[in-house]
């Protein structure tokens, strides 16, 4: 490919990263909400956490959970589906070149690490749970070169700074994968 083809092609990078990263959350968002709203906090759990040993996982289904825990539950997918509905409006300021744009992802970037710090390197998330990290790193590093492209006023150090931040998350997500290797999850009954 040309360089001015990788160019015109980093906004789409963007936004295909970013809606596939607004889809996944709205749904696992949406299941989280479901179960806490069905006071089902182990069904809730199964799904956050589905790269758990079978064990584990039918820990989470087997036992009563204390009163009121659905509501964390509650909170967690609310949480969810704002970032995931965040990442796919964020895919409109990418499309039009916004000067902010490279800010306005920072929302699902700093989310992802959330989710990375606590899920992914413990093993816990499924698998595509566990590569949002990584199409979230993409997608700022594909907003912030497209930003750097359409406006002569961005900074080396912004420049830097953007594609430093995501290439933070993808190594640690790419760091993760090759020093905890995850077994194969056990199939449930």
């Amino acid at each position: 490919m040309e360089s001015a083809e990788v160019v015109a092609a980093l906004p789409t990078v963007a936004i295909t990263c970013f809606v596939e990263w607004g889809v996944v959350h709205i749904y696992a968002g949406w299941h989280c909400l479901r179960s806490a709203i069905q006071d089902d906090v182990g069904a809730g759990m199964v799904g956050l956490l589905s790269g758990s040993a079978k064990a584990e996982l039918d820990a989470f289904t087997a036992v009563p959970w204390p009163k009121n825990t659905d509501r964390l539950l509650a909170q967690h997918g609310w949480n969810m589906i704002v970032a995931g509905f965040w990442a796919v409006a964020s895919c409109y300021c990418i499309a039009m070149k916004w000067r902010a744009a490279a800010v306005i992802v920072l929302v699902q970037y700093f989310f992802s690490w959330g989710s990375f710090l606590s899920i992914d390197t413990s093993q816990f998330g499924s698998t595509v749970a566990s590569q949002q990290p990584f199409i979230c790193a993409i997608g700022v590093i594909s907003t912030g070169l497209t930003v750097a492209q359409s406006h002569t006023d961005v900074t080396a150090a912004e420049r830097i700074g953007i594609v430093v931040l995501g290439a933070l998350l993808a190594g640690a997500t790419i760091a993760n994968k090759i020093m905890n290797p995850k077994e194969e999850p056990q199939k449930r009954d």
